[in-house]
């Protein structure tokens, strides 16, 4: 197999594949297809990262947001329910 900086070289593929068929080498033509197969499946991990990056990125937001919401809650529990109703002795509710 030719070397794999070429497999990144579109160009180099096709002027392969064009020089392969012109010749009738059927060789060329079995290895180029090999590279070309190699280069896609390269294409579709890298798409698969990217998507999944972006999955996690948007998981993680929407957990940081769910957070904040619960630690306003909290706040807003301790500050106006805590401090406004007593709870006397006899267990009877009072504002």
């Amino acid at each position: 197999m030719p070397a794999l900086h070429n497999c990144n070289n579109q160009m180099h593929l096709k002027m392969s594949s064009r020089h392969a068929r012109r010749n009738n080498d059927r060789r060329l033509l079995i290895q180029n297809r090999r590279i070309q197969r190699l280069v896609e499946h390269r294409q579709r991990i890298r798409d698969e990262r990217i998507s999944l990056r972006q999955s996690f990125c948007g998981i993680r937001t929407l957990t940081i947001s769910i957070l904040i919401i619960i630690l306003i809650a909290l706040i807003i529990n301790f500050i106006f329910i805590n401090h406004s109703i007593k709870l006397p002795e006899n267990g009877n509710f009072s504002k």
